[in-house]
């Protein structure tokens, strides 16, 4: 009895595959190429700026830095007629305004382009306006980083950017940093598709600030973006792979691997902007935290006083580790804050339940530590009482700064 092999089934080999990555290149290009200019023929921001600048040509508006007043913090006028800033005002943060008068209506500029050379994470950008309807009123927007080079921000997104502009100029927080920044240029620009797509970029290129999310997460950016980044990747991988559905009869390759790189190519260009802000990430943080020790590095975070405050408590507060220690404030449970002075708290023993004491949980020589100020919670010196609601705790007040109260609390006394 003969018997007879059975056929065995082969992956595809490298021509398969470089037929499929050519069909799914060309798929992604058409899609790219379409989806654009069906964007630009009918993006609601286009249709509205040209609806209120129909019939008028208006020229782009640019102005040195140099032109700018300073009004807080000091600024140096540099060889090509840009502002370098050279000094913060400190006062609760450090901070720098600089302005110039103005006189057009904000619907012939719906964008400014600034060219702003040396800045730093450390650092927050915005630009700032005035309107002849709120003359009391300063409106910001902010300025994302993209490098040295001009970059393009929409600003009739927002609804405070109409009327008659009456001033201009650039609101600056921060750590200032050797080199100095230097503000180059500023222009503002009329309606153009080509501006509508570098502010595109600029939102989604954009270097953001770090925070608890940002291992995981590519957020940031405007609450509400031109056109958000996960929309734009979906309609592009899906256009393709109809695409290349339609396709398939004309192409030789196999039509799942082509499905799967027009899927996977958008994915890994978000993929690309995340690691363009991790690595910019990376670099501030060894520019803050390389080669320091626990405290030092401890002082150069953003959050150095509440640090400080927790040290000082620690040294000239309470006794020796072991004390009981409860934790009340407002916020939630697992708030930023609370878990904070938690950790810079360690290794007493931190009681971290809620914002009103617990009587029935006290002890006589335990700690409440009232963090920041809770609504309904009041100390009366006279009667050496806290009270909420209908109830009251005998405590003895020990120290009371600004980020918050620390008491000793007291069976009788």
């Amino acid at each position: 009895m003969s018997s007879q092999a059975m056929p065995v089934a082969q992956s595809p080999g490298f021509p398969a595959f470089a037929r499929s990555a050519v069909q799914a290149a060309a798929c992604l290009l058409l899609s790219a190429i379409v989806l654009v200019l069906l964007y630009l023929l009918f993006a609601p921001e286009i249709l509205q700026q040209q609806e209120s600048t129909a019939g008028r040509e208006i020229r782009p508006w640019t102005f040195d830095g140099a032109d700018l007043i300073p009004r807080r913090g000091e600024g140096q006028k540099t060889r090509d007629d840009g502002l370098r800033i050279t000094q913060m005002e400190v006062d609760e943060d450090s901070r720098a305004i600089f302005t110039r008068p103005a006189g057009f209506k904000a619907e012939q500029f719906p964008y400014i382009e600034y060219t702003i050379r040396n800045r730093n994470p450390a650092s927050f950008y915005y630009f700032i306006w005035r309107t002849a309807e709120n003359p009391d009123t300063v409106y910001h927007v902010d300025l994302p980083y993209t490098g040295d080079r001009p970059t393009v921000r929409l600003l009739d997104a927002k609804d405070s950017w109409s009327g008659s502009i009456t001033e201009i100029g650039l609101d600056v927080y921060g750590e200032l940093r050797e080199p100095r920044p230097v503000v180059e240029q500023l222009t503002l620009l009329p309606t153009s598709r080509i501006n509508l797509l570098r502010a595109i970029w600029t939102e989604w290129a954009g270097q953001r600030s770090w925070n608890q999310r940002s291992a995981h997460h590519l957020i940031g950016g405007p609450y509400n973006p031109i056109l958000p980044r996960p929309l734009a990747m979906a309609a592009w991988a899906g256009l393709a792979v109809l695409l290349v559905l339609a396709s398939a009869r004309l192409a030789h390759g196999d039509r799942r691997i082509a499905i799967l790189l027009c899927c996977l190519v958008p994915w890994l260009f978000v993929d690309m902007l995340w690691q363009l802000n991790l690595s910019e990430q990376l670099d501030e943080t060894r520019t803050l935290f390389a080669g320091k020790t626990p405290h030092e590095k401890h002082m150069a975070e953003e959050d150095s006083e509440f640090y400080e405050y927790a040290q000082h408590l620690k040294e000239d507060v309470l006794p020796a580790p072991g004390a009981r220690i409860f934790l009340l404030n407002s916020a939630p449970l697992r708030s930023y804050r609370r878990l904070k002075a938690q950790y810079y708290l360690l290794p007493h023993n931190v009681y971290n339940f809620g914002k009103y004491p617990l009587p029935d949980s006290l002890k006589k020589g335990d700690y409440l530590l009232v963090l920041d100020r809770v609504p309904g919670l009041d100390y009366e010196p006279a009667t050496g009482t806290l009270q909420w609601q209908n109830h009251s705790l005998p405590v003895i007040l020990l120290d009371q700064e600004e980020m918050g109260s620390m008491f000793l609390y007291e069976v009788n006394r």
